[in-house]
């Protein structure tokens, strides 16, 4: 492929690889700010919300709402990076569904209620029970909410456009 590739493209690229990768992985394109084959002004002036990514080392998150259900997000990173991934259920439409599909919340959850539960259990103290089971299950939400469920797979952009 020639020429510069759009925000759509970008899209259509990447919902290309998902469809090639397992379940559990998420296809990435990095490029770079200063790309050229990027038209950078075919992304929306405004990105669609400021509902903030998973924290990998980028200092800026951009999403932007698609033509379906997903939604394009963007870390920018200091060194000039960036990655651009889909989101399975667009972060900006329903943050929600967002986080229970991306993230490990659920998982987290019912962890920290399990360790919440089994200290209730030895302390053998009904009264702090509840307490404990809020606090363990908040916990565990919290942390949930920080581990993605999708394993990244990373292609560069330049090599990408070469082999297709």
């Amino acid at each position: 492929m020639t020429g510069v590739v759009t925000a759509s493209r970008i899209v259509e690229l990447l919902r290309g690889l998902n469809g090639e990768l397992a379940p559990d992985a998420q296809a990435i394109i990095r490029t770079r700010r200063d790309e050229r084959l990027v038209d950078w002004t075919s992304f929306p002036h405004r990105p669609s919300c400021d509902l903030p990514g998973l924290p990998v080392g980028q200092t800026r998150d951009f999403r932007y709402s698609t033509d379906a259900a997903d939604g394009l997000h963007a870390h920018v990173f200091d060194d000039g990076r960036v990655e651009f991934h889909l989101d399975l259920v667009d972060g900006c439409g329903n943050p929600v569904a967002h986080g229970l599909q991306e993230t490990e919340i659920v998982k987290g959850t019912l962890i920290g209620l399990a360790v919440a539960g089994f200290i209730a259990i030895i302390a053998k103290n009904p009264r702090a029970a509840l307490s404990l089971l809020g606090v363990g299950g908040t916990a565990g939400a919290a942390i949930g909410a920080r581990v993605p469920r999708r394993t990244p797979v990373v292609y560069p952009l330049a090599e990408l456009l070469r082999s297709r």
